[in-house]
């Protein structure tokens, strides 16, 4: 409960600061749990120490010069091209077909703009959603694998279907003005659907994730756009 505040009542501190802890904090934790020596009160008190304003803004300013957008919009504008390699029917084709063409036409500057105006609205409007999906994917991530490396490059590959539910959405989003709760819930129902046991899908995103030497916790926040 201590972790979940720290991700939603801090909206002050970057979600970029928040997860970084976060990843940093539940790693130790599950070490801990692995090794039978699970101690809550010395993970709480880690936490808290974490939950200092000098702290936070150090990280925030370190992650800052870390994450390159231009180098982001890179990697983000061939995700709707994965995806749409795949057999796509109706509906979801059409909205993967719709993000295809937006990376397409668009340069970095018009991105920047429009990805401003995406945050300023659904990302205000459903930043409850990305809180709790990141915890609860960062937490369930690393119970299930305990080997560290394999860890950070399943939270990578978490991060990047992630960021291609986000190229969906910020391209149907742009097209409507806005993005419904309902538009929101189905881009990434059918997103989840697709990619579930899709071995070609994955072994695409995989080879993403080498390419650009993403396995990392700071490669992990790349993808976190919010």
């Amino acid at each position: 409960m201590l972790m979940i505040s720290f991700l939603q009542d801090l909206p002050q501190i970057s979600l970029q600061v928040r997860l970084f802890v976060a990843f940093i904090i539940l790693q130790k934790a599950v070490n801990m749990y692995l090794d039978n020596q699970l101690d809550v009160p010395a993970i709480q008190k880690e936490l808290y120490a974490f939950c200092n304003k000098e702290i936070l803004d150090s990280l925030d300013e370190e992650l800052r010069n870390q994450i390159d957008e231009e180098s982001r919009f890179k990697i983000l504008r061939q995700l709707p091209l994965i995806i749409k390699r795949d057999s796509l029917f109706g509906r979801f084709d059409n909205l993967v077909q719709q993000a295809v063409h937006y990376f397409e036409q668009v340069d970095f500057s018009q991105y920047i703009a429009d990805l401003h105006a995406f945050k300023e609205s659904c990302g205000a409007q459903y930043r409850t959603f990305y809180t709790n999906y990141w915890t609860y994917k960062v937490f369930s991530d690393s119970l299930s694998i305990p080997d560290y490396e394999k860890t950070k490059e399943k939270l990578i590959y978490t991060g990047m279907e992630f960021a291609m539910f986000q190229c969906i959405a910020l391209a149907s989003f742009l097209k409507n003005g806005r993005l419904y709760q309902e538009e929101y819930n189905y881009i990434i129902t059918s997103l989840s659907r697709t990619a579930e046991d899709n071995l070609p899908f994955r072994e695409l995103l995989t080879a993403q994730i080498k390419d650009y030497n993403l396995v990392s916790p700071a490669g992990l926040l790349l993808f976190v756009l919010v």
